[in-house]
C-alpha cells in the first residue's frame, strides 16, 4: 500500500469541542509519523480527530529530525542551541569526550556537571508545573532518556515500559494490569498496555492536569522495516485504534479536556550509509582521529582545541563540504567565538533562532544534514536520504567507497529535508477552534500553549510561542502576520525561515 501525499482534512466534531475552558490537557505523540500517512482508510481517528479541530498544515519539528533534540525542545520550549541536547548522541564536554548517547537515562546524568547541577540549562514544562502545583503524567514506550528528557528532574508522575517514577508504582500497574510487554516489531502490545493504563488509571484516578504520552511507533516499524510496508502500515493502524480509546475515554469522562496530537519527526528511505570513520581517515584525517583531536558524534564533528586547531577545523570544514552525502552544514562557533566557515555554511542562530545564547561546553565544529531527495521508495513512498554507517544493516557486497548499500529495505530521519522536518499538529477538544492553519507552528510551541491554556505564566526562556490562533478566544489566523527571509542556498535546495512573531521556524526544500 502506498502512503499518498494527502492533506489533512479539518471540519467539525472533536471531543469537548464545545467546552469553553480546559481543565485538562492530553498529548499524544507518534513518534516518526509523516503528515502524508493520515488519511481516512489508514487513520481514521486521527483523520477525523483532525477534521474537527485545528491542524497545522506547515508544522515543522526540530534539525537534527531525532527523537531526543525533538524532546527537548518539547519539554522546554526551546532550540537546540539553548538545551543543549543537539543529537540523540554526541560527544561529551571537555574532560568527558566519550560518545553520549542521550537515549539512556544513565548516560544523561553525564550532563548534570555542567548545567548547575541540572539535566537541561533551561527551564521545563514539568518544573513550570510542578511550581504552579499542577500534575503532570508522562507514559512512554520509546527509550528511558527520551522519557527522562521530558522530566529530567523527577517532579511528574513517568509510567515507562522499563521504569515508573516514583518506583513503587510499576508493582501497581503489574498486579492491575500484569508487567509491561515486551517490545515486538511493530510495537503493539505494549503501546496497548500504556494505552489502557492511561485510560484506564491515569485519567480516571490520578487525575493529571497534563498526561503526555509518546508511542514508539511508527518509528520502531519503520526503522525495521521500511515505509509503506506492511509491518509499518500495522503500526500506524495500531496507533490510530490507541488515539481511538483515548478519544473515547476523554468523551466519556465529561472533564473538558483539550487534545494535543502530534508527531515529532518524518521519515525518509535510506539509499546509502555513509563510513563517516573511514572517509575522513582516506581523505587525510587518520592521524588526528587517532590522537584524539577530531572526534566524531551524530551528524557532528568536534575538533579539540590543541595546537594546529583552527588548520584543522578548515581542513575539515572544507572537505565535508564537498562530500556528495551532505546536504547542509552548522559552523559551531569554535573555543575563541569564531563563527566564520566555508561559505553557504548555516549556523546555529541562523538555523534555529537569533537569539544570543551561552556556548554550549560540548558544541561541536560542525554538524550536518546527510543529503536527500524526493524519490519514491518501491512502496511509492517519496523522500529518501543518506545516513549514517549501521553495520547489521549494510552489504558488504554493495561497497561504493565510502557509502554501504543496504540488505533490506529501511527508513531513518535526522536531515533537513521537508519529508524529515515535516510532522503532524493537531489540536481538538476544549476551547480547540476548528479550521485548518496554514500559519508555521512547530514542537517548540507546544510547552508554551500547554501553560497558557492552564492560565500559567510562560516559560522565561522559550524560542516558541503560544498557538493562540488556535483557540475559540484567540486572534483570527489572518491577523499574524508571518514574515519570511532566505537562510541558505544550498547544493540542491534552499533553507529558509518563517517568522511569526518573535519565533522562527525551518523551511527546506528542493526548489528556489
Amino acid at each position: 500500500m502506498t502512503a499518498p501525499d494527502a492533506t489533512i482534512v479539518t471540519g467539525e466534531g472533536a471531543p469537548s469541542s464545545g467546552a469553553s475552558r480546559t481543565e485538562r490537557i492530553v498529548v499524544v505523540v507518534w513518534d516518526g509519523m509523516r503528515p502524508d500517512c493520515v488519511t481516512p482508510e489508514l487513520t481514521p481517528h486521527l483523520h477525523a480527530f483532525a477534521a474537527g479541530g485545528a491542524t497545522y498544515r506547515r508544522a515543522v519539528g526540530i534539525f537534527p529530525a531525532v527523537t531526543r533534540t525533538t524532546t527537548a525542545s518539547f519539554s522546554t520550549g526551546s532550540y537546540p542551541n539553548a538545551h543543549g541536547v543537539i543529537a540523540n548522541l554526541f560527544v561529551g564536554p571537555p574532560g568527558d569526550r566519550a560518545p553520549l548517547d542521550t537515549g539512556e537515562r544513565a548516560a544523561l546524568e553525564r550532563l548534570r556537571p555542567g548545567n548547575d547541577g541540572r539535566l537541561l540549562p533551561v527551564p521545563t514544562l514539568a518544573g513550570a508545573l510542578a511550581a504552579a502545583g499542577k500534575r503532570m503524567v508522562l507514559l512512554g514506550s520509546g527509550t528511558t532518556g527520551q522519557i527522562t528528557l521530558l522530566d529530567p528532574e523527577r517532579v511528574a508522575t513517568t509510567i515507562h515500559l522499563a521504569f515508573t517514577w516514583p518506583e513503587p508504582l510499576l508493582a501497581l500497574l503489574a498486579a492491575r494490569y500484569g508487567p509491561p510487554p515486551a517490545r515486538v516489531v511493530p510495537v503493539q502490545a505494549a503501546n496497548d498496555w500504556l494505552t489502557t493504563v492511561l485510560t484506564d488509571y491515569v485519567l480516571s484516578e490520578l487525575d493529571p492536569d497534563v498526561a503526555i504520552m509518546w508511542l514508539c511507533e511508527p518509528d520502531v516499524s519503520q526503522h525495521a522495516a521500511g515505509l509503506g510496508s506492511p509491518t509499518a502500515l500495522d503500526a500506524i493502524r495500531g496507533n490510530d485504534a490507541r488515539l481511538g480509546r483515548i478519544l473515547a475515554a476523554i468523551e466519556a469522562s465529561d472533564v473538558p479536556t483539550t487534545i494535543i496530537v502530534a508527531s515529532d519527526h518524518g521519515h525518509s528511505t535510506v539509499v546509502g550509509m555513509v563510513r563517516t570513520t573511514d572517509a575522513l581517515a582516506g581523505a587525510g584525517f587518520g592521524r588526528a582521529l587517532e590522537r584524539g583531536q577530531l572526534l566524531l558524534g551524530e551528524q557532528s564533528l568536534l575538533v579539540e582545541d590543541s595546537p594546529g586547531a583552527a588548520g584543522l577545523r578548515d581542513a575539515v570544514g572544507a572537505w565535508l563540504a564537498e562530500q556528495p552525502w551532505v546536504g547542509a552544514m552548522v559552523t559551531w562557533p569554535d573555543p575563541n567565538g569564531d563563527t566564520t566557515g566555508p561559505s553557504g555554511m548555516l549556523t546555529p542562530r541562523a538555523l534555529w533562532n537569533d537569539r544570543l545564547r551561552p556556548p554550549l561546553a560540548h558544541a561541536p565544529s560542525f554538524t550536518y544534514s546527510y543529503a536527500w531527495t524526493d524519490d519514491p521508495n518501491v512502496h511509492g513512498v517519496p523522500g529518501s536520504a543518506y545516513t549514517g554507517f549501521v553495520a547489521a544493516r549494510a552489504d558488504f557486497a554493495r561497497l561504493q567507497g565510502p557509502i554501504v548499500g543496504l540488505n533490506r529495505l529501511t527508513s531513518t530521519h535526522g536531515t533537513l529535508g521537508p519529508r524529515d522536518q515535516r510532522i503532524v499538529l493537531a489540536l481538538g477538544g476544549a476551547r480547540i477552534r476548528a479550521g485548518a492553519l496554514d500559519l508555521p507552528a512547530g514542537i517548540v510551541d507546544l510547552a508554551p500553549t500547554v501553560l497558557a491554556l492552564l492560565g500559567l505564566p510562560p516559560l522565561p526562556d522559550a524560542d516558541g510561542r503560544v498557538l493562540a490562533e488556535a483557540l475559540r478566544d484567540g486572534p483570527a489566523p489572518t491577523s499574524l502576520a508571518v514574515r519570511t527571509e532566505p537562510v541558505a542556498t544550498l547544493r540542491d535546495g534552499y533553507v529558509r525561515r518563517h517568522w511569526v512573531d518573535r519565533t522562527a521556524y525551518l523551511d527546506t526544500g528542493s526548489e528556489g
